[in-house]
């Protein structure tokens, strides 16, 4: 039987660890950016108006982080933003938007008035509503009103939380402009 070496597992674990360092520093350091004019879109669309009854997801789209650039930096149609976006993706679709947006005002409501809201197909919005699930934002449940079996949607407090942190997050990046 062979004998351990308490060198051969520091030889085998420098090169893993430095590996690991340069890796998480190029992802901190790393800068991505934004077009400015969904930014801006998205931003009047789902954080603008307090109380909006039905949304235009049309006009909205989805909001692509791209790798900065030196093309992308110096281009007037980007905005340049750090990683620290990137907890925010599951959010950055205007369905999911818009799901977030119309639960923030009313804390539960019936699933299928939500999806008339945003007119978009069932599912298209079941895809969304299950990975705001798989997030944590949301949560649903069957319930009975008038005999009649109705899912709702609830709101959990991540997701309030996220839908806000991101709108101030955008807010200040259309300001910094």
């Amino acid at each position: 039987m062979a004998e351990f070496s308490p060198l051969l597992l520091i030889l085998v674990m420098i090169p893993i660890v430095l590996y690991v360092l340069v890796v998480e520093y190029r992802r901190l350091t790393d800068k991505y950016a934004l077009e400015k004019k969904i930014i801006e879109t998205n931003y009047s669309t789902f954080f603008g108006d307090p109380v909006a009854q039905s949304y235009n997801l049309e006009e909205a789209a989805e909001i692509e982080i791209a790798k900065s650039t030196k093309s992308l930096a110096t281009s007037d149609k980007y905005f340049e933003v750090s990683s620290e976006l990137l907890k925010y993706t599951v959010l950055l679709n205007p369905v999911r938007l818009g799901v977030i947006k119309i639960l923030s005002t009313h804390t539960q409501y019936q699933q299928s008035e939500v999806r008339k809201h945003l007119g978009v197909s069932w599912g298209k919005f079941t895809s969304h509503i299950n990975a705001l699930e798989k997030a944590g934002f949301v949560s649903t449940s069957e319930t009975f009103v008038d005999a009649k079996p109705m899912k709702m949607l609830y709101l959990e407090e991540l997701g309030r939380i996220r839908f806000r942190e991101l709108g101030l997050i955008l807010k200040s990046i259309i300001q910094s402009e």
